[in-house]
C-alpha cells in the first residue's frame, strides 16, 4: 500500500543515475514506517543524496536503509543522508 509521500527526483541525464533515483524513491515509498514530510532524491555519478524534511530520527535512518536496499545498491558509491529532522 503506497502512502501519499512527497518525494521528488532531481532530473539527471545519466540512465543509470535515473534508474537508481527511481529505485530509491520506490524503496522509500514502500516503507510504511517512513513518515515523509518532503524528500528530494538526487543522484549524480552514482552518489545518492537524500535531502528534505522528515519528522523523526527513525524516519531519517529508515530512508537511508531503504536507499541501501535497492537492486542497484552495489553500484552506488555513497549515500549522503542530508535529511533534516523537524521533531526529536
Amino acid at each position: 500500500m503506497h502512502q501519499n509521500h512527497k518525494i521528488a527526483i532531481v532530473p539527471t541525464y545519466d540512465e543509470l543515475d535515473a534508474s537508481i533515483a527511481n529505485e530509491v524513491v520506490d524503496a522509500i515509498d514502500q516503507k510504511e514506517d517512513i513518515n515523509v514530510e518532503y524528500i528530494v532524491v538526487h543522484v549524480k555519478d552514482k552518489v545518492v543524496t537524500l535531502d528534505g524534511i522528515v519528522p523523526t530520527w527513525r524516519c531519517k535512518d529508515r530512508a537511508s536503509e531503504a536507499a541501501h536496499s535497492i537492486d542497484h545498491a552495489k553500484e552506488i558509491y555513497t549515500i549522503k543522508n542530508e535529511l533534516k529532522v523537524t521533531h526529536s
